[in-house]
């Protein structure tokens, strides 16, 4: 009879404990699930102020960048033009040229 209630004993200690050790084994993983989301977060925090530092840097050298190309637009628009005049002064220098070829080959 002694026997019997000691083996009771033991399975109700058994089953008593088993939630108790199911409750630390989810603890144990509650914390390192908590360790990772804080390593977690203290990384993102890390890259964002690494990054908020350069955000600056970025919008000031995209606006340089759009002037830049603005200017570069700017600029090659007006060789076209400058070319297209130049090549309405060519062609109006040799009209000329011809016209005076012919004038001193032509006899007076």
């Amino acid at each position: 009879m002694f026997y019997l209630i000691c083996m009771i004993s033991n399975v109700l200690e058994y089953e008593d404990q088993t939630p108790i050790r199911n409750l630390d084994n989810t603890f144990v993983d509650h914390t390192s699930d908590y360790k990772t989301r804080l390593v977690y977060k203290d990384a993102l925090k890390s890259i964002s102020s690494k990054t908020g530092a350069l955000f600056p840097r970025m919008n000031q050298f995209e606006s340089q960048t759009s002037f830049l190309s603005g200017f570069m637009i700017q600029l090659s628009e007006q060789i076209s033009s400058l070319n297209e005049r130049m090549e309405e002064f060519t062609n109006r220098i040799e009209e000329l040229n011809s016209k005076l070829s012919c004038n001193r080959n032509s006899p007076s």
